[in-house]
């Protein structure tokens, strides 16, 4: 990646601060919209189509009314209630979000474990 690419992601990542307030759904729903951007554009700088096809499985949760407030709900509940994600694999939650979005499981994993991630950083920045 170029200088001049690495000033656009930087620029791209500075319009996602400050971070939402992870209780209210519509506005993490617009700010993880915004961060499927960025990642959009990291993912097309690479080889692989993995990267590609996790943006587009997180656009469709995102973007259905249904999937969104699933999987939000999801992620609510392990972030907010302290559960554990090692049962999402059998978790049926899982399941009917992936059947919605027409993805695989394993990658609605990935996706909800990365915003776990993202959201107990903010909650450890904040204290």
């Amino acid at each position: 990646m170029r200088f001049l690419e690495l000033i656009q992601v930087a620029v791209r990542l500075m319009k996602l601060w400050p971070l939402p307030d992870w209780t209210d759904s519509p506005v993490v729903r617009t700010w993880f919209v915004e961060l499927l951007d960025v990642l959009d554009y990291l993912a097309a700088k690479t080889e692989t189509t993995f990267d590609d096809e996790a943006i587009e499985a997180a656009r469709k949760l995102i973007a259905d009314e249904a999937n969104w407030a699933a999987f939000y709900g999801l992620i609510y509940d392990l972030v907010f209630g302290e559960v554990d994600v090692a049962p999402l694999p059998t978790d049926p939650r899982v399941c009917a979000v992936a059947d919605k979005a027409e993805m695989d499981p394993a990658t609605l994993i990935m996706l909800i474990t990365a915003a776990i991630e993202l959201i107990k950083l903010w909650r450890e920045r904040r204290r």
